[in-house]
C-alpha cells in the first residue's frame, strides 16, 4: 500500500470512529431490500484534536515505513546497547533537537521545500546531502539517501556501505528484512538495506518516542 492510500484508509477510519456514526437498518418490504439511515454526532473540540493526532502518528508510519514498534516485534529486542563509540547525537550535522532556525544554520537554505498534501503541517526540506522531514518546529526524521557518497555520524565521516557501518558501529539492536537498527534510549538509526547485498539504500535518524 502506497503512502496516498494508506492516509486516506486512516483519514476515514479515524473521521469514522470520533464522528460516532450511528447505523440502524431496518427490511423494507421488499425481499432482501434494505435501507440505512446515518446520523452524524456534532465534532466537539477534544475529538478534532483526537482525529488530528492519530492522523499525524498514520503519517508518520507512513513515511518512515514502519513505528519502531512494529519493527521490533518483527526481530527478538536486545537490551537497549549504543552502537560503539557513537552516541547518536546528530546525523549529517543535524540533531533531533534541533529547530528549523538551527538546520538552516547548520545547513543553509534548501534546495526544496515541499508540503504534504493530505497533512500540510508535513513539511520535507531537501538538502545537498539529507533530507529533513519536519510537522510543525520539531524534527520528525532525517534520511541520507543513497546517492550520497558517506554519512556523518555524531561528526564523524563514515562510508555509505553496509559492511563499513557495521565495522564502526558494531552489532545492531535488532534486524529486520529491510535493514538494521541501531538505537541509543529514544534515539534511532535505521540502516535500509537489500538482502544479499552491501549496498545501503537510505539511512533514517529518528526520535523513538514520536513514532
Amino acid at each position: 500500500m502506497n503512502k496516498g492510500t494508506w492516509l486516506l484508509c486512516a483519514g476515514c477510519l479515524v473521521v469514522s470512529t470520533v464522528m460516532g456514526v450511528d447505523y440502524s437498518t431496518s427490511r423494507a418490504n421488499g425481499p432482501g431490500a434494505e435501507t440505512a439511515a446515518a446520523s452524524f454526532m456534532e465534532l466537539s473540540p477534544d475529538a478534532v484534536a483526537t482525529a488530528a493526532h492519530v492522523v499525524r502518528r498514520a503519517a508518520l508510519g507512513a513515511y518512515v515505513g514502519a513505528s519502531a514498534t512494529a519493527a521490533e516485534e518483527a526481530a527478538p529486542v536486545k537490551a537497549d546497547s549504543p552502537p560503539s563509540g557513537f552516541a547518536l547525537n546528530s546525523l549529517n550535522g543535524v540533531s533531533l533537537s534541533d529547530d528549523i532556525a538551527e538546520i538552516f544554520e547548520k545547513k543553509g537554505e534548501p534546495l526544496s521545500v515541499s508540503r504534504d498534501e493530505l497533512i500540510t503541517s508535513i513539511e520535507t526540506y531537501r538538502f545537498n546531502d539529507c533530507t529533513v522531514v519536519v510537522i510543525g518546529d520539531f524534527i520528525q526524521y532525517i534520511e541520507v539517501p543513497r546517492s550520497s557518497e558517506e554519512v556523518k555520524i555524531d561528526g564523524e565521516p563514515l562510508p555509505l556501505e553496509l559492511s563499513g557501518l557495521q565495522d564502526k558501529l558494531g552489532a545492531p539492536y535488532f534486524e529486520s528484512e529491510d535493514g538494521i537498527v541501531y538505537k541509543n534510549g529514544t534515539k534511532a538509526l535505521k540502516i535500509y538495506t537489500t538482502a544479499g547485498s552491501d549496498k545501503v539504500n537510505s539511512i533514517h535518524y529518528f526520535n523513538t518516542a514520536t513514532q
